[in-house]
């Protein structure tokens, strides 16, 4: 509990003394000036002296002995009346030194007081200070201890329903490995003895527990023996006969997932991949070797028939005698077929993952390397885009493609791909040229003999009007034959 805190004590300041003697000094001058002497005891000097500095202190004291002083030396000088505080210069000087003595030692001591007290308030507030923290100390201490009982006491309640919620924890994580379809197993990596393994060991190896507890070595006899070695190099804890490995060697492996076939008790094949996970002690030695088995024989097959898928498509993909390219909907080039690569001599690696309109075969300027982009654009937004262009072999042979961007949609209708596909089609243009030709020939032949027709028909009628003119019968045969002639050429074209 707090002290309580003492009254507030006035301090006047050091000059309070000093100005009350000066009043004094000055009610005396003035009386004196108007013919009333007042004596003035030198007792009374002496008291107010000692009261100023006995309530202000040194400073004080020497202040008022000071004023008191220069009026002893005035009023010596100055004719009083009748007798007063001053005396002869003796009596004077000894007043003086008589008054600043007493001053100063009543001041000392009032000073010293001050000091004390002022100790004594400040250990008596230390005092208070180091009552108050040691108050706050045993608080925190007992509130501490109290806690602490409570919680032990509520820890030795508890203590039985953790007991019993362990129980129930062990059973409820026991019933979920048993119903995992993936094998969950555990050993002991200083001598490979098996811990823990639960029951979906039956399902996928068709052996029970109690036949690899029996028998240590049957993890390594049920992989597939061109997977054995394989196994063995990688989890040899798996052979009892071994010598344990080293904990280096265990932490090598730790977290590492391994693919392997095993032989069922039945004759199966089965494809697994195995999770190892190494658990260490505080010094960081391995203490246990737990695992994970999953059956991934379906993934296995599925894996299979895409990859025998992909050949099928890359072994048509080449095949085929068209140019076909795979492209991102960025135009970037994913793969081209054996075709394209071998009529422009380039290989996969020189032009996969580059925009399709900076391939040089494919682009012989400026206008035919902006044509492709503006395709590719068009596909993307999902057009379908065809249009005839030449482009350039590794012979220097020049080609006429009929060339096409396809847009690819996913499920969702998004574009994930475009196939571009290009057919030489320089014969076709080749055969139209001559068929375009041959007509055009035709038509050049067809007019020609309208004209030369149409010209002899002139002429077998000026030789008609000719011979109407003409009498010998000589030149008359003759004109007559020339127009007969004439026109039997008319009806033979």
């Amino acid at each position: 509990m707090p002290l309580p805190s003492p009254l507030p004590r006035l301090q006047p300041p050091f000059w309070t003394g000093g100005v009350a003697v000066v009043g004094m000094i000055f009610w005396i001058e003035t009386l004196r000036q108007f013919g009333f002497i007042v004596p003035t005891s030198f007792l009374l000097l002496i008291f107010a002296v000692a009261l100023t500095a006995s309530i202000d202190g040194l400073l004080a004291g020497v202040t008022s002995a000071t004023v008191w002083a220069i009026y002893l030396i005035y009023a010596s000088a100055v004719h009083f009346g009748p007798p007063s505080l001053t005396g002869g210069s003796v009596e004077v000087s000894l007043g003086i030194i008589l008054v600043v003595l007493l001053a100063v030692r009543l001041g000392w001591i009032k000073d010293q007081n001050q000091k004390l007290i002022k100790k004594l308030r400040q250990a008596s507030q230390e005092l208070e200070r180091r009552i108050e923290q040691r108050t706050a100390e045993l608080l925190t201490a007992n509130s501490r201890l109290a806690k602490e009982i409570r919680d032990r006491i509520l820890a030795q309640e508890a203590l039985g329903k953790n007991e019993l919620a362990l129980q129930l924890s062990q059973n409820r994580l026991e019933s979920i490995l048993s119903s995992l379809e993936d094998v969950v197993w555990s050993v002991r990596p200083q001598t490979s003895r098996l811990l823990y393994l639960n029951s979906a060991v039956d399902n996928l190896y068709g052996y029970s527990i109690s036949d690899f507890l029996a028998n240590s070595n049957l993890w390594l006899e049920v992989i597939h023996p061109e997977d054995r070695e394989r196994v063995q190099q990688k989890r040899n804890f798996f052979n009892n006969n071994s010598l344990p490995l080293s904990p280096q060697s265990l932490l090598a492996i730790d977290g590492i997932d391994l693919e392997y076939r095993i032989v069922r008790s039945d004759g199966q094949v089965r494809w697994i991949r195995d999770h190892v996970q190494i658990h260490t002690d505080a010094h960081g030695i391995p203490i246990r070797i737990d695992g994970i088995v999953t059956d991934i024989t379906k993934a296995k097959q599925v894996e299979e028939a895409l990859g025998e898928s992909e050949r099928k498509f890359q072994a048509i993909f080449d095949q085929t005698s068209q140019f076909t390219w795979l492209l991102q909907p960025d135009g970037i080039l994913l793969e081209a077929n054996q075709t394209a690569l071998d009529f422009s001599g380039l290989t996969p690696s020189e032009i996969v993952g580059k925009p399709f309109w900076q391939i040089q075969s494919w682009t012989q300027s400026t206008q035919t390397e902006n044509r492709l982009k503006d395709a590719i654009a068009q596909a993307a937004t999902g057009e379908f885009v065809r249009y005839q262009g030449s482009v350039l072999g590794l012979q220097g042979q020049v080609i006429t493609m009929d060339f096409s961007v396809k847009p690819l949609r996913d499920e969702h209708g998004n574009i994930v791909l475009l196939i571009s596909e290009g057919r030489d089609i320089s014969d076709r243009i080749r055969a139209e040229a001559a068929t375009n030709d041959a007509q055009n020939k035709d038509i050049l032949l067809k007019e020609i003999h309208h004209r030369v027709k149409n010209n002899l028909q002139i002429v077998s009628g000026l030789l008609y009007l000719q011979s109407r003119y003409i009498d010998d019968e000589s030149i008359l045969e003759i004109l007559c034959e020339s127009r007969n002639r004439l026109q039997g050429h008319d009806l033979e074209t």
